[in-house]
This record gives C-alpha cells, sequence and structure tokens, in this order.
C-alpha cells in the first residue's frame, strides 16, 4: 500500500485504502480551502503517495483524462489502481449493510449511497447493493419505495437500479430521528422542552456502566474513578435503570429496527449477523476475515512458528 505522508517529519502508514483517502482528504481541505483542493487534488495526490509505481500509473491516468479533475475522479482512479473489482464491490456491500447512520435523513444517506457507487464502479443493475440495500431499509418504506416505482413501471416487481431507488429515495421526508436535531432549523421552544422530556437529559456513560448527568456532584461519581474497583460495587454512582448487557433497552426508536449487543439499535442487522472485528475494532468484517498489516504479521508468524515446532 502506498504511504501518506503529511510532512517530512511524519508519515503514516496503512493498508486500509479509505483510511489512505481520509486522511489525504481531511489534511489538504483543511490547509488549501475546497476550491483549491479540488482543483490540485490529483496533484498533490500524486506528490503524497511515496511509491514509485502508484505515482507512474496515476500520472499515466491523470493524463490521459481531459478537463478539470475533481476530487470525485481523482478518488475514482486511485481506487481502480488500488483495489481489484472484488474488493471495491466488497467495501460498497459492506456499506450498504450497515444501513443508515443514526441521525442521518434518507436524502443524506442515498446521496452517500450514490456518491460510493460512482467512486467504487459500481454498475448501476447491481444485483448484490440493490439485495443489501433492500434491507438497509425499513420494510414499510421500500414497499412504499416500490409502489411509486410500479406507478411508472407497471410490470416492476423489484428494483434493477441504484440511480432509481436513491432518486426515489431521496424524497423521502425523515425520519423523526434525523428531522429532530439540533442542527434542524425552524424548532419552537415547546419542540425543545419536548424532546428533553422523551429524552431525558444529556448524560456521560463511564466505563464501568455507571451514568451520570453533566451537572452531578463528585461525590455521586467519586466511586467511579477511585476505589481500585470499588466504584463497581458501590450503589451511590449505579443507575437502577440501565439494563444488563446484552438484552434490549425497552421498545426500539422506532419500527422496524433491529438490536444488537455490539452496535445496539440498527437498520441492517441482529446480534447473530453483526460484521465487528475483535482485532482491528472495525465494523464491516470479522476477524477471521481481518486483512490488517498487523493481523497479517500474526498470521505469518503464527505459521512460521508451527513450521519450527
Amino acid at each position: 500500500m502506498p504511504r501518506f505522508s503529511l510532512n517530512p517529519a511524519t508519515a503514516y502508514e496503512t493498508n486500509e485504502t479509505r483510511v489512505f483517502l481520509e486522511r489525504f482528504a481531511t489534511h489538504l481541505k483543511t490547509r488549501l480551502g475546497m476550491d483549491t483542493f479540488e482543483n490540485e487534488c490529483h496533484r498533490y495526490l500524486i506528490v503524497l503517495t511515496n511509491d514509485d509505481h502508484y505515482q507512474q500509473e496515476l500520472q499515466r491516468r491523470f493524463a490521459a483524462i481531459e478537463g478539470n479533475i475533481g476530487w470525485d475522479m481523482a478518488e475514482k482512479v486511485f481506487l481502480s489502481i488500488c483495489l481489484t473489482k472484488e474488493e471495491r464491490l466488497e467495501n460498497m456491500r459492506n456499506m450498504a449493510d450497515m444501513g443508515r447512520n443514526m441521525g442521518e435523513t434518507y436524502n443524506r444517506y442515498s446521496a452517500r449511497i450514490l456518491r460510493h457507487a460512482r467512486v467504487n464502479g459500481i454498475q448501476d443493475d447491481n444485483d448484490i447493493i440493490l439485495h443489501q440495500l433492500g434491507r438497509s431499509i425499513p420494510g414499510m418504506e421500500y414497499d412504499f419505495l416500490l409502489f411509486k416505482h410500479q406507478i411508472k413501471n407497471p410490470d416492476a416487481t423489484a428494483f434493477k437500479s441504484i440511480n432509481t431507488l436513491c432518486a426515489l429515495m431521496s424524497t423521502l421526508t425523515g425520519p423523526e430521528d434525523a428531522i429532530d436535531q439540533p442542527r434542524a432549523v425552524g424548532r419552537s421552544q415547546d419542540q425543545l422542552q419536548q424532546q428533553q422530556q422523551s429524552f431525558g437529559p444529556r448524560h456521560n456513560t463511564f466505563p464501568n456502566g455507571v451514568r451520570g448527568s453533566r451537572g452531578a456532584s463528585r461525590g455521586a461519581l467519586r466511586g467511579t474513578f477511585r476505589g481500585r474497583g470499588q466504584g463497581r460495587m458501590n450503589p451511590m454512582g449505579r443507575s437502577n435503570s440501565q439494563p444488563p448487557f446484552g438484552q434490549a433497552p425497552g421498545q426500539p426508536p422506532r419500527a422496524g429496527m433491529k438490536f444488537c449487543q455490539g452496535c445496539s439499535w440498527n437498520n441492517s442487522h441482529e446480534t447473530k449477523d453483526c460484521r465487528f472485528c475483535t482485532f482491528c475494532s472495525n465494523r464491516g468484517h470479522t476477524y477471521a476475515d481481518c486483512r490488517t498489516r498487523m493481523r497479517q504479521e500474526q498470521q505469518q508468524n503464527g505459521t512460521q512458528g508451527n513450521q519450527q515446532s
């Protein structure tokens, strides 16, 4: 994998292409600004990729493109060089499998899907991605989208286009957990008070499960940090409303959501279908499928040890 260098004194090595691109974009957007970054990102991508093979391939591919090369095009070219078609499809499938983020509207979710499909070179009629997207949308909303699609296409029994599905999904309003957020505009004071009564005051959750409000006294939380484990036995700082680990905390926030012990309420999977790597703490793959550099070194060391024994 290429090495991304922020400055001569700092260099980051990673086997994850997405991590490489996120660090690259975040750093240069802050340093250069959006306009300069959009116009010059492909040149910086060549310079800051400290690998001769990738540099030569990027130069050749960018030289063949006529006109301005924006960040979407530069990212698409980079991914097509670094990842195979199967790896790009797997990345897109994992993103669709996770579903909509908490607090994300359907409009933003559809835009995120379209961008990932575009930069990963996913075909518009890919059945695997369409199936995963259908699973990530609650049943009632999906049936409504399919009904709207069948109005213009009476013979259609399912979606055959990612663009068509995202175009219809972008017309949906909500859901409520995404609209009723602090960044929303036009909420009255009565609505703010009603939300606080519905969800309770904001709180911090500490490693041993103690939940305390931000205005709590230090004495109530003292057992959390002192006594070398005695805080777990201190009834003063423990909330009796906290459910046992693995048990769903009451009713779901909205209909159609599933509960996972590791991910809490979500739209995509239950505990038995959770894909969480205990080695690198990333989602989308399990421990057996982990392909990070440290995991590969661990496997190589284990293989060599078995051969020597």
